[in-house]
Protein backbone atom coordinates (compact mmCIF):
# COMPACT_ATOMS: atom_id res chain seq x y z
CA UNK A 1 0.00 0.00 0.00
CA UNK A 2 1.30 3.30 -1.20
CA UNK A 3 0.30 6.61 0.70
CA UNK A 4 0.61 9.32 -1.63
CA UNK A 5 1.45 12.82 -0.25
CA UNK A 6 0.37 16.02 -1.33
CA UNK A 7 3.19 18.49 -2.09
CA UNK A 8 0.95 21.31 -3.31
CA UNK A 9 1.99 24.27 -0.84
CA UNK A 10 -0.68 26.71 -0.04
CA UNK A 11 -1.23 29.89 -0.35
CA UNK A 12 -1.98 33.25 1.18
CA UNK A 13 -5.16 35.48 0.75
CA UNK A 14 -3.22 37.83 -0.55
CA UNK A 15 -1.44 35.48 -3.50
CA UNK A 16 -5.05 33.88 -4.39
CA UNK A 17 -6.58 37.23 -4.83
CA UNK A 18 -4.16 37.88 -7.37
CA UNK A 19 -4.66 34.63 -8.78
CA UNK A 20 -8.28 34.85 -9.03
CA UNK A 21 -7.59 38.91 -10.00
CA UNK A 22 -9.96 39.80 -7.43
CA UNK A 23 -9.46 42.22 -4.07
CA UNK A 24 -8.20 40.74 -1.39
CA UNK A 25 -10.92 42.62 0.71
CA UNK A 26 -13.11 40.79 -1.77
CA UNK A 27 -11.83 37.64 -1.07
CA UNK A 28 -11.83 38.18 2.85
CA UNK A 29 -14.87 39.47 3.14
CA UNK A 30 -16.80 37.64 0.48
CA UNK A 31 -14.91 34.98 -0.46
CA UNK A 32 -17.02 32.34 2.09
CA UNK A 33 -20.45 33.54 0.70
CA UNK A 34 -18.68 33.03 -3.11
CA UNK A 35 -17.80 29.40 -2.16
CA UNK A 36 -14.30 30.16 -2.61
CA UNK A 37 -12.58 27.05 -0.97
CA UNK A 38 -10.37 27.81 1.86
CA UNK A 39 -8.88 26.76 5.15
CA UNK A 40 -8.77 28.77 7.87
CA UNK A 41 -5.66 28.57 10.31
CA UNK A 42 -6.37 30.82 13.61
CA UNK A 43 -7.12 33.98 12.23
CA UNK A 44 -5.41 33.54 8.37
CA UNK A 45 -6.82 31.53 5.45
CA UNK A 46 -4.90 29.53 3.25
CA UNK A 47 -5.57 28.13 -0.48
CA UNK A 48 -4.71 25.44 -3.21
CA UNK A 49 -4.61 26.55 -6.30
CA UNK A 50 -5.54 24.06 -7.65
CA UNK A 51 -8.78 23.81 -5.41
CA UNK A 52 -9.45 27.87 -6.59
CA UNK A 53 -9.06 27.00 -10.66
CA UNK A 54 -11.25 23.40 -9.65
CA UNK A 55 -14.06 26.03 -8.09
CA UNK A 56 -13.52 28.61 -11.35
CA UNK A 57 -14.25 25.78 -13.69
CA UNK A 58 -17.29 24.85 -11.93
CA UNK A 59 -18.23 28.63 -11.60
CA UNK A 60 -17.64 28.60 -15.69
CA UNK A 61 -20.42 25.69 -15.72
CA UNK A 62 -23.19 27.26 -14.06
Amino acid sequence: MKLEVNTERWITLKEAAVHLNVSRSWLYQRGQSAGVPRVQLGTKYRYRISDLDDWIQAKDHE
